[in-house]
């Protein structure tokens, strides 16, 4: 028989069938060699995370983001020492959550961005496919094989600044939940849908839902300002390295390029990105 220790207590939940997490939780840890720290600690592992099905939210403007959104969280860890009032109230705000009061030490030891403004939560992944994305006037923006995770959450978050429908990922090289992704995005990973999928499925249902596809490619003949502005866009973005794959460049309706003039011949994929959502953006922005 396994006796709990005092002040504790054990949490165990299934997600599809998957165990996400298995440990206890104590009222106050201000140990770093605590059980559950240690498996806190693991989900910066992207095996961890998808073994599990879960993921780390660092700060008050992601944490709150992510409840408006409504993903659910797990548990929430919070450092009085360093948490200010707003997160406070964010605490407060929250009864039924399951919560962890943390030493200064141990919550700089689980964040990813060192103090976080002291609140840390576990969530689970949100489970977003394809047909959940509107197809009614739609502006969504594909990612393929992008390798950066900082660039893809600079995205995100200039996809939701921008009002784009969703933003789908293709093929992903880095996960969309991996912390630099969720720390850059501020909460634009679930302020827009986010979808995970490959290039063939996708392609298929944007023809499926009659999407215009829009390539970018150094070797377009279009000018990415030169193209007229469709009912349904899907705006496409490769990696920094490569580009996009054959079949979209097979399958665009439109290939296009940001001009070049001066002595670099490449853009940042986040830049490119922004120039291109803010362009295909202005039907949302102007109607």
């Amino acid at each position: 028989m396994v006796q709990k220790p005092k002040g504790s207590m054990f949490l165990k939940k299934k997600i599809m069938n998957k165990v996400t997490i298995t440990t206890m939780f104590e009222k106050y840890i201000e140990s770093i060699n605590n059980p559950f720290i240690k498996e806190t600690i693991k989900l910066y592992d992207r095996k961890d995370r998808e073994k599990r099905g879960l993921f780390v939210i660092e700060g008050r403007k992601e944490l709150s983001l992510a409840l408006k959104y409504n993903v659910q969280m797990e548990h929430l860890f919070y450092c009085l020492e360093i948490i200010d009032e707003e997160g406070k109230k964010l605490l407060s705000s929250i009864p039924s959550l399951p919560k962890t009061k943390v030493s200064t030490k141990v919550f700089e030891k689980i964040a990813y961005r060192g103090t976080t403004e002291g609140l840390l939560g576990i969530a689970i992944q949100p489970c977003r496919k394809l047909d959940d994305i509107s197809t009614q006037k739609s502006f969504v923006i594909i990612l393929e094989k992008m390798e950066k995770p900082g660039n893809i959450g600079a995205i995100l978050r200039t996809a939701n600044a921008a009002g784009a429908d969703a933003v789908i990922v293709c093929d992903e090289i880095s996960d969309i939940y991996n912390p630099n992704v969720v720390r850059t995005s501020l909460g634009g990973l679930f302020a827009t849908p986010t979808v995970q999928s490959t290039t063939d499925q996708t392609i298929a249902w944007l023809k499926k839902n009659s999407f215009s596809i829009i390539a970018s490619t150094p070797s377009a003949s279009y000018l990415y300002n030169q193209i007229p502005l469709q009912e349904n866009i899907a705006v496409a973005i490769g990696s920094e390295k490569d580009g996009l794959s054959e079949p979209w460049l097979r399958e665009a309706h439109y290939k296009v390029l940001i001009p070049m003039v001066g002595e670099v011949d490449s853009l940042n994929a986040s830049v490119s990105a922004g120039i291109l959502i803010y362009q295909y953006s202005k039907k949302i922005l102007h109607n």
